[in-house]
């Protein structure tokens, strides 16, 4: 019997292995086809890491995925050896491998051997031996032996591991959850303390040198708590290689996919909660979105579609992007189907934005097949739930002809926000500083009304929907008065005046989530603590937004009063 966490980071090196070498064989592949030769670091790469993880297993008594890493070694060593010409069918054999082994590792935490699964690894063994035996083209050159790791014995591999133990360790998210949990405490005790009302009117300089040091300190380490989360999203965008191999492969298409801004730094949580609605994202680009060959060079375009998935942080947003350069949405074919289903009214006009957004419905699909990649309606749906649970928004831009873009925006932080705090009717709420645009007051003659009673304003040469967080949340209306401040706030490109009674200041937000009795609760993400214990709930901005609707405003003279 051995140690379970030597298991469990046994099983956690492999996946992460796993993510790395796929790509690599896919490169292989495509780098043959365009080149006519085998690039030998790829290769070389693609063996060390198989040779790794049928050590490892050996070591660990895993016969099964020892077997099969060994099989794999021997058609990658025909392969380096020049004996056969690589193919879709080696590739093929080699990724099943592959499948064998990230279907065992998950099963392996609780039954710490593989044995129950050897019918599956024959099955494995059998289709990579097959694969080598096919007759195929020799390799004109030879590709030469590079250095390949030699079996170390077991002193020798438990020493290498105590050495990278010294310079790097594995932490669960759980913990780093909990460390964030306790910074954001304890910047709330801070707060606490510092604006303590028994203190106010009073003056002490050795206490505000004090407090002020300890600011920086927390600062500090809530700087390197969240720092401890963000992981670089490479590894992401690098299993989508595989997906959009395999679906380009049973949809007879040609795709390339192009990564960038892999070093972009996002939250472990994100990263973890993305990686299906990613999958779906690139498999759709795939199967509805870029061409078949034939149909792309009858239209002038390369034979091979363009896929390009990007990372990037802007503002305090991280912004994650998928777009193809296929024949984009139909937005006729997308109307057409809101029609049947009732969900606008006919000859109703509107926005392109609005249009593509109907996609995310559950059950909307204008594909005139359904396909085992795609064609149900599913699946869209859960992309857009799955980031508005992150507190995020999809956008969606697309042109005829020309592709489709889905950006997925994110916090950038997901524990802890800078937030405006405002006050309304005598309660403090907290708007997120990164949709607030601007401040200004109210002047009452400015306001214009419009039939059905709606109000706007004009700022900057431009017509903005205007209404009251008083409103919003239902509370009992006051006595209006002519101090009320307005604040502007912008989010997936719609704007909104919000009328507020004060405006406090700026503060580091903690977010903690509502209690699960109250449910989901629109225009609400979630609530803080005040510095003299009191509960503030943070506006979501998206929510109010699409609560009021971004609004086609036509101008009408008018005056009134806010809401």
């Amino acid at each position: 019997m051995f140690d379970p966490e030597l298991l469990k980071g046994f099983i956690s090196d492999s996946l992460e292995m796993l993510d790395e070498v796929e790509p690599h064989i896919v490169q292989l592949q495509r780098e043959f086809e365009e080149k006519g030769v085998i690039n030998r670091d790829t290769l070389n790469e693609i063996f060390r890491l198989f040779h790794s993880l049928k050590g490892a297993s050996a070591f660990l008594g895993l016969e099964n995925i020892n077997k099969v890493m060994h099989e794999a070694e021997n058609l990658l060593g025909a392969l380096r050896e020049g004996r056969i010409k690589i193919s879709a069918k080696h590739v093929e054999a080699i990724l099943f491998g592959c499948d064998f082994i990230r279907k065992v590792l998950p099963e392996l935490q609780e039954k710490e051997t593989d044995k129950e699964f050897e019918g599956e690894s024959q099955r494995v063994i059998e289709e990579l031996r097959k694969s080598l035996m096919e007759p195929s083209e020799k390799v004109q050159e030879e590709i030469p032996l590079s250095e390949v790791p030699k079996d170390e014995d077991i002193s020798e591999r438990v020493s290498m591991t105590q050495k990278k133990v010294k310079t790097d360790i594995r932490v669960d998210l759980d913990k780093l959850n909990e460390l964030n949990d306790l910074v954001g405490e304890l910047v709330i005790a801070e707060t606490m303390v510092v604006r303590n009302p028994d203190l106010k009117g009073y003056r002490f300089e050795n206490f505000e040198k004090a407090a002020h040091q300890l600011h920086r300190i927390i600062s500090s380490l809530q700087d390197l708590a969240m720092s401890l989360r963000m992981v670089p999203i490479g590894g992401l965008f690098r299993r989508m290689i595989r997906v959009a191999y395999d679906t380009a492969r049973r949809s007879g298409k040609e795709v390339e996919l192009i990564l960038k801004g892999e070093e972009t730094e996002v939250d472990k949580t994100v990263i973890e909660a993305i990686s299906d609605p990613l999958v779906h994202l690139v498999r759709n680009a795939v199967d509805h979105g870029i061409e078949p060959p034939m149909e792309r060079e009858r239209l002038g375009k390369p034979r091979k579609g363009l896929i390009e998935l990007e990372a990037r942080h802007e503002g305090g947003e991280v912004l994650i992007s998928v777009r193809d350069d296929g024949k984009g949405l139909d937005k006729e074919a997308i109307l057409k189907k809101a029609r049947e289903k009732g969900l606008i009214q006919p000859g109703a006009v509107i926005p392109d934005e609005e249009v593509f957004q109907l996609i995310f419905l559950p059950g909307f699909s204008t594909a005139k097949s359904v396909t085992e990649i795609s064609g149900r309606g599913v699946g869209m749906d859960v992309v857009k739930s799955r980031v508005e649970e992150l507190r995020g928004w999809v956008e969606v831009k697309s042109a005829p002809g020309e592709g489709t873009s889905f950006i997925l925006h994110f916090p950038l932080t997901l524990a802890i926000i800078d937030g405006l705090l405002v006050k309304v009717n005598g309660h403090i709420y907290v708007l997120p500083l990164y949709a607030v645009k601007e401040l200004f007051p109210l002047d009452l003659k400015d306001i214009t009304f419009l039939p059905g009673g709606k109000k706007v304003i004009k700022r900057h040469g431009k017509l903005h929907p205007v209404v009251s967080l008083r409103e919003l949340l239902g509370i009992r209306e006051k006595e209006r008065n002519e101090g009320e401040i307005l604040v502007l706030l912008e989010q997936k490109g719609k704007e909104l005046c919000l009328g507020v009674d004060e405006v406090l200041g700026q503060r580091d937000t903690v977010i903690k989530p509502l209690p699960k009795r109250l449910g989901r609760i629109t225009g609400i993400s979630g609530c803080s603590i005040l510095e003299d214990g009191g509960v503030c709930l943070i506006i979501d901005v998206q929510g109010i937004l699409e609560r009021v609707g971004s609004g086609n405003f036509q101008h009408s003279k008018g005056g009134g009063e806010i809401c």
